[in-house]
């Protein structure tokens, strides 16, 4: 597996399945943001779009990211994944703190549904909180 930004060919060649990657990572967001602002995000440069992509070069997932202080430490936030990662998790989160590494953070955090705790538990991942909402 690979990882390399999304570009413009990707959304040319893949745009309808990028379009429900990014609608799944937004419906699975809670309500934090919409479709139209993530993509706005991107297009600014806070947050970046990468693609999962298989030896061969297919993109078969995608996942959204942005850097975060916390107390002056940066962490890698992973907001969002879609896709057919599958079996892959152990290689992802080997690359996801390769790319931690080179942007110099000292943390790395996912940021989605409880399945990703399960997923990623063997690579050292662990659950730190529970973020809990009510309407007002």
């Amino acid at each position: 597996m690979k990882v390399r930004p999304l570009g413009l060919t990707d959304f040319m060649s893949n745009g309808t399945q990028i379009g429900e990657w990014m609608d799944g990572i937004v419906k699975h967001s809670h309500g934090e943001f919409t479709t139209d602002e993530l993509k706005q995000v991107i297009e600014r440069g806070s947050h970046h779009a990468w693609a999962w992509c298989e030896d061969g070069g297919a993109v078969v997932g995608m996942f959204v990211t942005t850097v975060v202080s916390y107390s002056g430490d940066k962490c890698l936030s992973i907001i969002g994944a879609a896709g057919s990662v599958q079996d892959a998790w152990d290689e992802a989160s080997d690359i996801l703190m390769g790319m931690a590494k080179h942007m110099e953070c000292v943390t790395a955090e996912i940021r989605g549904r409880e399945g990703f705790a399960k997923r990623f538990k063997n690579s050292g991942w662990e659950l730190k909180y529970v973020t809990l909402s009510k309407a007002v």
